[in-house]
């Protein structure tokens, strides 16, 4: 099973062309053209609702609805693995977080299936909070991670998502690369995998070109909220705008990649710039753009950690931020991203 689109180069990396293997996903991957172009429609098992970890604990009333969501997921699931071969092998490409992965490993566990962890994001870590940290959160959080670990079948513990050169002391803001969640006590083993470039993997599975067909740039979304809620997005994408329109050649168009969690938004509509405005499909991964332009601009996007002949632009510092230190949280995280890239990324101003 994975998650999301950055994790599809990992999973086409490690997927055989022509295999019977089941590929379990969120709906709005299973609908992505490229994943039902690679493998066939007919591998691919959608999950319609993700159940949300709460952190800290649901209150009151809907701490029960809660529970019984939780649990009803789980019997879907646990009688989904009595179909599956207890000689299969199972794959999940996220540790943090994800309620669907702890049911499945849970349940293929009993099963004695042999199951590995793929880690899709190398730069960050999940480790367990520390107990002093959990012991804080008062006796209604450890009832709930009971709870929690009994409906699931496996101890479930409070754990960070951090960058791996993370201090202590950074973890817990509402970021990226900086959160707090759960995470099995007891982990899968990791299992490295050589990995392929999305040319290869282009080529590997027969994919379409994605070459834009006109003289045009790529420009990437990144969603600001709600990871950076203290960012004015408004403002941000008419500075955008502006910065575009005098620095692009005038017949030059601009493709906009939108983010599949805002899959009908157009940040560039009542710009200076929307005339010249074309929309990408949210269900195509980045990354099988950016290898396809000349020019790609983004505010934070691991799609273009892809190896690309791109000249990359970050538009970073075109963003309105609200307050000082949510500007000085967004860098941290862009420095954490970006530090090692190869390549050379120009980092832009309109002043």
């Amino acid at each position: 099973m994975f998650y999301g689109f950055l994790d599809m180069r990992y999973f086409f990396s490690l997927y055989q062309a022509g295999s019977s293997s089941i590929v379990i996903v969120p709906e709005y991957i299973a609908h992505s053209p490229v994943l039902r172009d690679a493998i066939g429609g007919e591998r691919i098992i959608a999950i319609r609702k993700l159940p949300h970890l709460g952190h800290q604990e649901p209150k009151g009333r809907a701490r029960y609805f809660h529970y019984l969501e939780l649990f009803l997921v789980k019997v879907k699931l646990w009688l989904f693995t009595l179909l599956v071969s207890n000689k299969a092998t199972a794959y999940f490409f996220n540790d943090f977080s994800v309620y669907l992965n702890f049911v499945l490993i849970s349940a293929l566990r009993r099963r004695k299936n042999q199951m590995f962890w793929i880690d899709a994001m190398p730069w960050l870590k999940t480790e367990a909070s520390p107990m002093e940290l959990v012991a804080s959160r008062g006796p209604g959080f450890q009832k709930y991670l009971r709870v929690l670990s009994r409906i699931v079948g496996e101890r479930i513990i409070e754990a960070q998502y951090r960058p791996r050169e993370a201090k202590n002391g950074d973890a817990g803001a509402p970021c990226q690369v900086t959160a707090v969640g759960y995470a099995l006590a007891d982990p899968l083993p990791e299992k490295k995998i050589a990995l392929l470039s999305w040319p290869e993997i282009k080529q590997k599975f027969g994919l379409r070109d994605f070459s834009p067909g006109e003289k045009a740039v790529l420009v990437i979304e990144t969603p600001f909220d709600p990871y950076w809620p203290k960012v004015d997005a408004q403002e941000t994408y008419a500075r955008t705008a502006a910065y575009l329109d005098a620095a692009l050649e005038p017949d030059a168009k601009i493709h906009f990649k939108l983010h599949y969690s805002n899959p009908d938004t157009n940040h560039f509509a009542g710009t200076i710039v929307e005339d010249r405005v074309s929309l990408l499909p949210h269900s195509v991964p980045a990354e099988l753009y950016v290898i396809s332009y000349d020019r790609v601009y983004f505010f934070m996007s691991s799609s273009i950690l892809a190896p690309t002949q791109a000249r990359l632009f970050s538009l970073s510092r075109l963003i309105e931020f609200e307050e000082e230190k949510e500007r000085q949280r967004y860098f941290s995280t862009y420095n954490t991203i970006f530090k090692d890239h190869p390549g050379h990324i120009e980092m832009i101003s309109d002043e």
